[in-house]
């Protein structure tokens, strides 16, 4: 009897033994798993987590959301979405979690929900910086900007000196016509990073709004330095061709652009203004066909240089038709031109 007690007793105490065993193997997986999610990048966080997600636990919504960031990583933005979904529903008292997901409609170019998600992550942690600055720059896309400056300045509270704040709350200011602060703003990031191709563009634009063209120009051609993109050479010849002035210099930088982007439609229409300026009429009216055959950047625009164009080449009827119909899609056309005396 005593055996068999003692052999009943050693087999309990064996399947107790075996059961921890199992039972810690089973968590150091569980936790390998949820390592492997929190710390791996890529389809392998996927993976891991997808693993982590499946073996369950508390902290199944931190897997949910390592798993959203792998995906959005991967560019995989619905399924990002869901896994953010699952995690909010698990926890909606974490305000990373709805600034997660307010990024990822950023991405998704859903402003609206974005503003709703960060205002969640905003009303849980309002001393948050960098929410305050995402939410900012989802109202500088929507043309809020004077929401925008607001969520930038208590961002600049937070952090102080902070330069893409700074830059942001610029090209606010632009956005408001307000160029001797945007300028303010652009220069104290300049100090910070001198070799800026944008930071230089920006600056080109701010002090082309206050008609300090010259300056503006130095700047265009201090971001081609830094950077001889496409872009950059568009810029430098825009700027001269509202100026009027250096036009072989404009020209020059237009053809540089569009060598580098022939099928550019806003580029074509960039070098008919100077060719307009230039008394080029058939040039500007050819480049405008080009840039309307492809898909003008701004159809009133182009319409309005053609007109002027065709009107100023002999095409009287041909050109009013064209200055109508820009007139017709953007009633305040030919107001802006005059701003830089480009007059029928």
């Amino acid at each position: 009897m005593k055996l068999v007690i003692r052999l009943i007793v050693v087999g309990v105490v064996g399947v107790v033994v075996l059961t921890g065993a199992l039972v810690g193997l089973l968590m150091f997986w569980s936790y390998h798993q949820t390592y492997l999610c929190e710390h791996d990048i890529g389809q392998p966080a996927v993976d891991a987590c997808s693993k982590a997600i499946a073996a369950g636990g508390s902290g199944i919504w931190s897997d949910y959301n390592n798993r959203a960031n792998a995906n959005m990583s991967l560019h995989r933005y619905k399924a990002a979405l869901a896994d953010y979904d699952a995690a909010v529903r698990l926890n909606g008292k974490s305000a990373i979690l709805y600034a997660n997901r307010g990024f990822l409609r950023v991405a998704m170019h859903d402003n609206a929900g974005a503003l709703q998600d960060f205002d969640n992550a905003l009303w849980l942690q309002p001393r948050d910086a960098r929410t305050l600055q995402r939410r900012g720059e989802v109202y500088l896309v929507m043309d809020q900007y004077g929401l925008g400056i607001r969520d930038f300045n208590a961002a600049l509270r937070l952090r102080p000196g902070d330069t893409a704040i700074i830059g942001d709350r610029g090209m606010a200011y632009l956005g408001l016509h307000q160029y001797d602060r945007a300028i303010r703003d652009f220069e104290a990031v300049g100090r910070s990073y001198p070799r800026n191709a944008a930071i230089a563009t920006f600056l080109s634009w701010s002090y082309a709004g206050r008609h300090q063209y010259d300056r503006a120009a130095q700047e265009a051609d201090q971001a081609i330095r830094l950077a001889p993109d496409a872009g950059h050479f568009n810029n430098g010849c825009w700027i001269r061709a509202i100026w009027g002035q250096q036009l072989d210099a404009a020209l020059a930088d237009c053809n540089r652009a569009l060598k580098l982007a022939p099928k550019q439609a806003g580029f074509f229409e960039t070098r008919a203004l100077v060719e307009l300026r230039r008394r080029a009429y058939i040039a500007a009216i050819t480049d405008e066909d080009r840039a309307i055959a492809i898909g003008a950047e701004k159809p009133a625009a182009a319409l309005y240089v053609r007109g002027l164009a065709k009107v100023k080449s002999g095409d009287r009827s041909g050109g009013e038709a064209d200055i109508a119909a820009a007139k017709k899609l953007e009633p305040l056309i030919a107001d802006t031109y005059a701003g830089w005396g480009v007059k029928p």
